[in-house]
């Protein structure tokens, strides 16, 4: 199926063996048995370029997916809209809004309002690298029967992630640029990159669940010599600071080179300064 870009872990599996998967080209498929066997859920969608997966906790029977690779300095596996699962991901349908836009075929990330499933933000990239670069954040009211474009960028916005117990304030990494911030549940955007310097590429953002004012932000940039800088800001996004890499006296450049395509940051829900990326 080629890259597993989306991995989804059913909360109401109380054995937590009970997962979705979404490969770059090979659509979603389901284990219930902790990965031990798998079974194709999407045999007859027109794209199979999954890139991720997104639930509601307020009603687990709806997900979401969407397709269309975005990767490194140009688009991977083109794909082909935004799907919905009313089923608990058993049955998938593309929205009709989003089958055969060329807005909805590349498209990195989906976040679900947790409160009400209906409510749906995703960031969107068309153009390679610097030839008609553009990139989206579209917001659906209505579980995607229509769409509003919120912003609009000239770089690719390659993720959209929202505080774990607020869908009004909700964060997006902007290529290039930073962070942008929202504090209306996407209906507007702000710069959030103050302290944050020579950003020269991809960004990856991650909340501490424990602590949601702490965010840590992965991001491609030469303040340490290589080209991978890591920050913290302990005050929901208004400011961040630079984290020195070192080990045994030695700058530790942990992108290797890769940062465009390797770029992912976690951080244990339990403990808001341990970071995993």
């Amino acid at each position: 199926p080629g890259r597993t870009r989306a991995l989804y872990v059913v909360e109401s599996d109380p054995d937590k063996n009970t997962w979705f998967a979404g490969g770059v080209g090979g659509g979603i498929w389901k284990t219930e048995d902790g990965g031990n066997t798998w079974n194709l859920k999407t045999p007859d969608i027109p794209s199979l370029a999954i890139t991720w997966l997104a639930d509601c906790a307020a009603d687990p029977n709806i997900l979401y997916a969407v397709t269309g690779e975005a990767v490194g300095g140009g688009r991977g596996l083109v794909g082909n809209g935004v799907l919905r699962s009313a089923d608990g991901g058993d049955t998938w349908e593309v929205l009709p809004t989003t089958l055969g836009v060329r807005g909805f075929s590349n498209i990195w990330r989906i976040i679900v309002d947790q409160d009400d499933p209906n409510t749906v933000i995703i960031c969107t990239t068309q153009g390679e690298w610097e030839t008609e670069l553009r990139s989206e954040i579209y917001k659906s009211e209505d579980g995607g029967e229509t769409w509003t474009k919120k912003y609009n960028g000239s770089a690719w916005i390659s993720q959209v992630v929202a505080h774990p117990g607020d869908f009004s304030t909700i964060y997006a990494a902007y290529w290039g640029s930073g962070v942008l911030k929202s504090m209306d549940a996407g209906e507007t955007w702000f710069e959030a990159s103050r302290g944050m310097d020579q950003v020269d590429g991809r960004v990856e953002l991650a909340i501490a669940p424990s602590d949601p004012s702490r965010l840590y932000a992965a991001v491609i940039g030469s303040n340490l010599g290589g080209d991978a800088d890591l920050y913290v800001s302990l005050n929901a996004g208004e400011d961040w600071g630079l984290i020195e890499q070192s080990f045994q006296g030695e700058t530790v450049d942990f992108f290797r080179g890769q940062g465009n395509y390797d770029n992912t940051i976690a951080v244990n829900p339990y403990n808001p300064n341990e970071v995993y990326y």
